[in-house]
């Protein structure tokens, strides 16, 4: 590894050259100022491209902001409430009238008025202990760094605390891609209802700037778009959810169980694309260039990818079109599980996922837009390409000066109270986790090449009876290389297959039928494999209630 000084010079090196009009469309399909930019993008005509403006990452650093919040008198929730509430209860969130101030806190005690809601944010994440915030400021409030929203995030989950800010870091690097501001803070919380009216320290948090029409207009991109943050979205049609505002059938509710509306309720732009999308009959690399921009695209998936961002396939991105144009955008969001965060130091990696999520373009199989895409192998070499791009960009030279400057301002935090006692590991295991990010992109990478020679994962079908017998069929798996597969088969009586019962290896096909079981609960897998003993396991997953863990590419089946 070189030497801090060394490391240093690189990243302010390429911070410049991304910021430098050396970006210019012709090399990156960025300009530096955001808006728009003309690139032939489908081959056969012109458009203007939006971009992120670069420029404006400049004032973002790794330190630390005090940000002072007073609950006031008048209120009709406690804090306790607000921390009580969990996404899963279906209730309407706690919002809790308060006092925001940054910088210093205010000096006054009674009489405060105030200039900003409360309220908890993030979905997994209230379910812990370690709370994370939203602030909407009012227009009485100071603006924070020209936003009028805290995304205040405690990322409960990761050791580090920085990933997420690390990573928003590494993408405004990159070149056709949009990323966000961020901010390392501190929050303090004083309580003027209780008996108690001193500032409390909240500990560590990272402010990520919200994606709404300011974030837009802070790019120079027009504030009238279709914007949409993917909640549990597959890129299926979904003919009974997703509907036109028009149709007598259309519910908003139902609607944002898949798409968060974040920009315009029309979806008519949306609704065609999904059509395409999902036509067979038209080929992918056209669908792909009347609708989306194919560097942000493939510059979206290969940074997952190298950033081992494991919760992107269905959520966890924005869709953004402006009304003006006409193709979609990436806009990448909630980088928590990232850079390694499966294998985190002293923790149980087996519980969190799959190994196909874990292989790199495998864990977008399955969603129709990507599917289609990755059986082109010429897009497999473009994605190759770009991930080999974007890797020279975030090396581990790079990673490990952001890490250690990030580890500089906020390590005395998160070693002590309130951090420390919720940290759920020792300090030990953290300081091990801060040097290991460094190499987490240069794993990720040799994973996806590892996970280019494993066909792709696949599912498995409810078991039939035949006769006396039982039938049990699959789907058929895909192999990016085109080789021929075979299929492992096993039943057994335990989830995790100590005693299988009946055992068939090398299946040409994608059905097996057995003559007759005694009666009892079982559990089955396939397996796919190619000629050189590759495999993958099934899409399907067993959920033991009882041990409360997770069983891949495995179903079960009950005989009486």
């Amino acid at each position: 590894m070189k030497n801090s000084k060394a490391a240093s010079l690189l990243f302010s090196l390429l911070f410049l050259l991304m910021l430098s009009a050396g970006c210019s469309s012709e090399d990156s399909g960025n300009n530096t100022n955001g808006g728009t930019d003309s690139k032939n993008t489908d081959n056969t005509s012109q458009i203007n491209r939006i971009t992120d403006n670069k420029s404006i990452y400049s004032r973002d650093n790794d330190s630390l902001e005090d940000v002072y919040v007073t609950i006031v008198t008048d209120n009709k929730v406690t804090m306790a409430d607000v921390n009580a509430w969990q996404l899963e209860s279906g209730q309407p969130k706690p919002e809790i009238n308060v006092r925001f101030d940054y910088g210093r806190p205010a000096s006054d005690m009674t009489g405060v008025n105030a200039n900003a809601v409360l309220y908890q944010r993030g979905q997994l994440a209230t379910t812990s202990d370690l709370k994370s915030y939203k602030i909407k400021l009012s227009d009485a409030a100071p603006e924070w760094n020209d936003q009028d929203e805290l995304n205040l995030n405690k990322h409960p989950y990761d050791l580090t605390k920085i990933r997420n800010k690390l990573c928003f870091d590494l993408i405004k690097l990159f070149p056709d891609s949009f990323s966000c501001r961020t901010q390392f803070c501190r929050l303090y919380i004083r309580d003027l209802n209780s008996s108690n009216k001193e500032y409390v320290d909240y500990g560590l948090f990272t402010h990520v700037e919200d994606i709404d029409r300011s974030y837009l207009k802070d790019r120079g991109i027009e504030k009238k778009a279709y914007l949409y943050k993917a909640q549990n979205f597959e890129f299926l049609t979904y003919p009974d959810i997703i509907k036109d505002v028009s149709d007598p059938g259309y519910s908003k509710e139902e609607f944002e169980t898949l798409l968060e509306i974040k920009g315009e309720e029309d979806h008519t732009r949306l609704i065609q694309m999904l059509k395409d999308v999902n036509d067979e009959n038209r080929d992918i690399n056209e669908v792909i260039g009347k609708h989306f921009d194919r560097d942000n695209y493939l510059t979206w998936m290969a940074m997952n990818i190298l950033l081992g961002n494991t919760d992107t396939n269905v959520a966890n991105f924005y869709l953004l079109s402006p009304v003006s144009q006409d193709k979609w955008y990436f806009v990448p969001w909630d980088y928590d599980f990232s850079l390694g965060y499966d294998y985190q130091t002293g923790s149980d990696n087996s519980i969190w996922s799959p190994d196909y999520i874990r292989d790199g373009a495998s864990m977008y199989w399955g969603v129709p837009l990507h599917t289609r895409f990755l059986k082109d192998p010429q897009n497999v070499k473009d994605l190759t390409a770009k991930i080999e791009e974007l890797s020279l960009i975030a090396s581990k030279e790079v990673i490990a000066d952001m890490a250690r400057r990030m580890y500089a301002s906020t390590n005395e935090i998160v070693k002590r109270m309130p951090d420390l006692a919720l940290m759920g590991t020792s300090k030990e295991n953290y300081e091990a986790e801060m040097l290991r990010l460094s190499s987490t992109v240069e794993d990720n990478k040799k994973a996806y090449y590892e996970g280019l020679k494993k066909p792709m994962p696949f599912d498995l079908y409810d078991v039939q009876t035949a006769g006396n017998g039982y039938n049990f069929t699959w789907e058929p798996a895909y192999d990016l290389d085109g080789d021929a597969l075979t299929y492992d088969f096993h039943i057994s009586e335990s989830p995790d297959f100590s005693d299988t019962v009946r055992e068939i290896t090398g299946i040409q096909g994608t059905s097996v039928t057995i003559a007759s079981l005694p009666s009892g609960t079982y559990y089955w897998k396939a397996e796919a494999v190619d000629p050189s003993g590759n495999r993958r396991e099934a899409f399907d997953v067993y959920f033991d209630e009882e041990e409360e863990f997770e069983y891949f590419g495995v179903r079960q089946f009950t005989v009486d």
